[in-house]
């Protein structure tokens, strides 16, 4: 029969949880990777993220390319800067 904590070590490895801080030969300072559930939430929120910036990028665009005098504005501006 395992002792408590090589129990426990068992059970995190199924519930897809990282094992941190166990204590084996081959002690590392890495820190604790996340679990593959947080990963994915992770990227999903990265890419929505990313999403929201290209929707604005397109919308300054079109305007922009109706507007060119207000490109040549920026432009100038951000050079000045």
């Amino acid at each position: 029969m395992y002792d408590n904590e090589k129990e426990s070590q068992i059970k995190g490895m199924y519930a897809g949880q990282p094992q941190c801080g166990a204590q084996t030969a081959n002690v590392t300072d890495e820190p604790c990777k996340p679990g593959l559930f947080e990963r994915v939430r992770m990227q999903a929120r990265s890419a929505e993220r990313e999403t929201h910036r290209a929707m604005r990028l397109a919308e300054l665009s079109h305007l922009l390319e109706k507007n060119p005098e207000v490109a040549r504005i920026l432009d100038l501006m951000e050079t000045v800067r």
